[in-house]
């Protein structure tokens, strides 16, 4: 830490197994936090004897100021690598300056969040999804990842766990949104408000005669719908919350019957076995199978939890028909009510009491432990609010709107962004049309589930047949093609890797408009083993890096916001290089050296992928493994290897953004020496098959259909040998539809970002683009890196 410090304030960093004094330092580049003890749990920080983190200015993505233990004495900092820190000040007065100072830095990076009324607008219209929705009101609200007592909380959407089929089209399995989760029985409401009639006389009887005691303003539930002890029994199965949960046990399990372990059975005793248990669900039952999953752990394994038979004890298929549950018409029609509850004006005053919504008063902010001058009562107030819950902010004070039944707002591609980009680039000019030939009947995702939507990207069952909307011949054949978020796709040769760095992101209400800053070539494959970079098509290409004699380079990949490349060479190792957009540079691109080298295959890397939205890099190898890789700290996660059979060659991986779902591909010759088939497995992000299925035809490349989860079954999408595109389900690999092409090898595939076309090229350069029948938007443009 060399520079200087132009403002210090003492404060704590919560994390969910601890928290940690400390000092936040404000430097001329650089932000630090300086812990006060160093521990196990930050020592991968130390320098020297002294644990800090430091993260630079541009690193900062959102400012949000928050509550902590009900107090407004808190600040969380997100980080554009997704990185997040919940600090707490030891006064409301301290948090503020240190807010006022970051804010008056140079923040390029820093995300205006749009006002509540945006978001809401957004979403009522259909550009949001109702999780997506729900994850920003947990996050305007207050509600954390980084707090126990504050993480984020969804619904209970379903009441029928104990069927073999469901039907989503269905009311009668979905819970009432308009109650609370403990009162889905007439019965239980008069319960309630009897016990809450019971306090108020009492409250009445003893207000003012005697403050010592611990008598409370009334209410209907003693207990809340969300605090540490219900996150960690809903996360006992995953690490490293299995270790927290047995702190908050005193290092021992509970009874199993009391401990998470039947989804059915938390159901009920929610909504009408207990009067104590009144919890809803968090946000982990909607995108983490593992929360259901047997784990072993030091201390002892844990089961499986139980199911809903229409899961058909399959983990991965709960969360993909509970995810499109919660985006369900019927829950779209009547979410709105719940959000009245937890975020809007019937959580206090006379609307939360005529709703049965009021909780035990230590779970609301304002609680001022410091005006109650028996210190036994202050200290059993504060242990209250520790333990019992957090109410979320309110951020409605009038009823929510409704969702309105309307059409997705179209992309809207920026003219500046595509202008940028085609400095550079040989424009492609329009070709004819063809019809798609090979259509399967349309039909459930699942048998036994009605109700599950398709989605609309092209190739969907449930959108019209695709057909050729427009196609052109290359001289040179591209290698690879890319989506671009400006909605256009860029081609590119053999040794190529295309640098691009985005706009300043601004919020919800643009959240479809991007911006290209910068754009260049980055090629490699020359004799003196130098990889050069191109910006403009009249320009020169400027050498970037020298590789060195023994590591031949075989492919790269860089960030969207061109902080890392990477480098992948023959021999199995992957260089990491910190770079840089700057104006200042004539390439635009500052080399700031090696950070790292990723060891792990013993074979020729064959491809890299890297997936921002899930911080992770994945390579494949001809040692037969796939590798993920953490893009934070460039370390090792974990491997996908086949264990069973004899080890073959991983040709092509891809990696979805949507679900972080992985698909690998091995061939295996059959009969002749140029006869092949493939084997392509998908894999879940936490290395648990999904699904692996045999194409007779050699698959040659991958991609993934991009919709927006809950609202659609994605594909995964091969081109193969024989010149045929086949599209596989993304639920369990069944097949989808067969795309027939010229009869020549499909050599790379990608989907635009709004999966309305898929663009496919094959071995002799023709390039196509694939969109829906009644689709009448245009073609996007093909940007085309290709040698005259």
């Amino acid at each position: 830490m060399n520079e200087k410090i132009s403002r210090a304030s003492y404060c704590t960093q919560v994390t969910p197994a601890s928290e940690f004094t400390g000092d936040l330092l404000l430097g001329e580049n650089d932000m630090y936090f300086v812990y006060e003890e160093a521990s196990n749990d930050v020592s991968k920080f130390q320098s020297g004897d002294v644990a800090t983190i430091s993260w630079q200015y541009d690193d900062i993505k959102e400012l949000h100021t928050r509550w902590y233990q009900l107090r407004d004495n808190a600040m969380e900092i997100f980080l554009t690598n997704g990185h997040t820190l919940l600090l707490a000040f030891e006064s409301t007065e301290e948090r503020s300056a240190m807010y006022k100072s970051m804010r008056e830095r140079d923040l390029p990076n820093l995300l205006e969040v749009d006002d509540i009324s945006t978001i809401t607008r957004a979403w009522c219209g259909r550009q949001m999804t109702n999780f997506e929705y729900l994850m920003q009101l947990n996050k305007l609200a207050g509600r954390s990842f980084n707090d126990l007592m504050q993480y984020p909380v969804f619904p209970f959407v379903l009441a029928e766990y104990t069927t073999n089929e469901l039907d989503l089209n269905s009311h009668d399995i979905y819970r009432d949104l308009s109650k609370p989760v403990a009162v889905q029985l007439k019965e239980m409401e008069e319960r309630y408000k009897r016990n809450y009639q019971i306090l108020k006389e009492e409250y009445e009887r003893d207000a003012g005669h005697n403050e010592s005691t611990l008598t409370m303003k009334p209410y209907h539930y003693g207990s809340h719908y969300s605090n540490s002890g219900i996150t960690l029994q809903y996360l006992v199965r995953l690490p490293p919350f299995t270790g927290m949960f047995m702190q908050y046990q005193d290092n021992s399990f509970d009874l199993p019957d009391r401990t998470f372990h039947c989804v059915n059975t938390s159901w009920k005793l929610s909504s009408f076995q207990s009067t104590s248990d009144v919890k809803e669900l968090i946000s982990e039952f909607f995108f983490t199978p593992e929360v259901q999953l047997r784990q072993e752990t030091k201390w002892r394994e844990s089961k499986h939890v139980v199911l809903p038979r229409w899961a058909r004890d399959n983990p991965h298929l709960f969360i993909e028909i509970h995810k499109q549950a919660l985006e369900s018409p019927h829950v779209s029609q009547h979410l709105h009510a719940w959000i009245d509850l937890v975020f809007g004006y019937k959580q206090t005053g006379h609307a939360a009491v005529d709703a049965i919504s009021v909780y035990h008063p230590a779970t609301y902010f304002g609680t001022d432990t410091s005006a109650i001058a028996d210190p036994v009562r202050r200290q059993a107030v504060e242990t209250m609010i520790k333990t019992y819950g957090q109410t979320p902010k309110q951020l409605f004070h009038a009823p929510h709107p409704t969702r309105l039944e309307l059409e997705a707002i179209p992309i809207t591609v920026s003219a500046a962004s595509s202008a940028l980009i085609s400095q550079f680039t040989n424009k492609a000019v329009g070709g004819k049309a063809g019809i798609m030939m090979g259509i399967e009947p349309s039909r459930e995702p699942l048998r036994h589930i009605r109700g599950m939507q398709w989605g609309s990207y092209v190739g969907s069952l449930a959108a019209p047949e695709p057909m050729v909307k427009w196609q052109q011949g290359y001289t040179t054949p591209p290698s690879s093609l890319v989506a671009l978020p400006t909605g256009s796709v860029c081609a590119l040769s053999k040794n190529q890797c295309l640098l691009v760095m985005f706009g300043k992101e601004r919020g919800i209400n643009s959240m479809q408009v991007v911006n290209i800053r910068w754009s260049a070539v980055l090629t490699w494959g020359y004799p003196d083993g130098i990889l050069r970079l191109k910006h403009r098509q009249k320009q020169p290409s400027i050498n970037l890096i020298q590789s060195e004699a023994h590591q031949q380079v075989v492919c790269c990949a860089s960030l969207p916001d061109c902080r890392l490349l990477f480098v992948a060479c023959k021999s199995g190792v992957i260089l990491a290089y910190r770079t840089k957009y700057s104006q200042e540079k004539l390439c635009g691109l500052h080399l700031r050296g090696l950070k790292a080298s990723l060891y792990g295959h013993t074979g020729a890397i064959t491809v890299v992928r890297v997936c921002r939205p899930y911080s992770i890099l994945v390579s494949a190898s001809q040692d037969g493994t796939c590798i993920i890789w953490d893009l934070n700290r460039l370390c090792y996660v974990r491997s996908l290897c086949n264990k069973t059979g004899p080890i073959s060659p991983v040709t092509t991986v891809e990696v979805s953004d949507v679900s972080g779902d992985i698909a690998s591909v091995t061939n295996t010759q059959r009969g002749g020496l140029n006869s092949s088939s493939s084997e392509l497995t998908l894999w879940s992000i936490n290395a648990r098959i999904i699904g692996r299925v045999t194409s007779e035809s050699t698959i040659l490349c991958l991609a993934f259909s991009l919709s927006p989860a809950g609202v659609s079954i994605n594909s995964v999408v091969a081109g193969c040998q024989d010149g045929k595109i086949r599209f596989w389900s993304c639920l369990d690999l069944s097949p989808v539809r067969t795309l027939h092409c010229e009869d020549r090898p499909i050599k790379c595939l990608t989907f635009t970002q709004d999966s309305n076309f898929l663009f496919s090229s094959d071995s002799k350069g023709l390039v196509v683009a694939w969109g829906k029948k009644d689709h009448r938007g245009k073609v996007p443009r093909l940007e085309t890196f290709l040698p005259s």
